[in-house]
């Protein structure tokens, strides 16, 4: 790395070496292990990126809306590693399927539908409430160890 720095400080270009001789500060090359640290970190984050994108299509693909479906999946149970039970609801009927790769096959439709319980939606409380509320709950405490000392 040396002779190369060396080399280039006096090679034949004049206005170069003028500028080296004037000022005493040389600029070295970016060293290629510096380049490779930066490829391996960016690389590093694309990988992260796309693999936070498919953990969010995972999630998200569960999160299906129910509403307006002639048809739902009300359960399921697995008897193997790639078949299983399935109970469908169609209309007012309900039907255990049988899944296995490349087959579905109906196996019974129940004379009395099961009950199948309502599920409520859950409430995600408002973040900007919750904010304020911890933050007047630190600001009593705060007051209160004040009055205490």
């Amino acid at each position: 790395m040396f002779r190369f720095c060396l080399f280039y400080a006096l090679s034949g270009l004049s206005s170069q070496a003028l500028a080296v001789e004037k000022d005493p500060v040389v600029l070295l090359p970016e060293l290629p292990s510096f380049e490779l640290l930066k490829l391996l970190m960016m690389l590093v984050l694309v990988i992260g990126i796309f693999l936070a994108c498919v953990w969010m299509v995972r999630k998200l693909g569960q999160l299906q809306p129910q509403s307006g479906r002639m048809m739902q999946v009300l359960g399921g149970v697995s008897l193997g590693s790639k078949e299983r039970l399935v109970l469908l609801q169609v209309g007012d009927e309900q039907i255990v399927v049988g899944v296995a790769p490349g087959c579905i096959q109906k196996i019974h439709t129940l004379a009395k539908p099961l009950e199948t319980p309502v599920v409520k939606p859950v409430e995600v409380p408002n973040f900007l409430k919750l904010l304020k509320t911890q933050q007047r709950c630190a600001q009593t405490q705060d007051t209160r160890n004040k009055h205490e000392a």
